[in-house]
């Protein structure tokens, strides 16, 4: 079992350092939300280069029908 033991960051008075863990928030959702676009992007050519060989492979592009 892992246990995960964290300290919480805290200001100059004492208090929670909200300031630290928004900037920590804030670079966490970015990454992410590349990961989502590269992932979307990888796909989206994946997609496109299926569609492409389809219209490569079809009969219709050689003029036998």
């Amino acid at each position: 079992m892992h246990t995960f033991e964290q300290e919480i960051k805290l200001d100059q008075f004492g208090n929670v350092d909200t300031k630290h863990y928004i900037a920590h928030a804030k670079a966490q959702r970015s990454e992410f939300l590349v990961g989502m676009f590269r992932s979307l992007v990888r796909n989206l050519k994946k997609l496109n280069l299926k569609r492409q060989q389809n219209i490569f492979n079809s009969t219709r592009s050689f003029g036998t029908v």
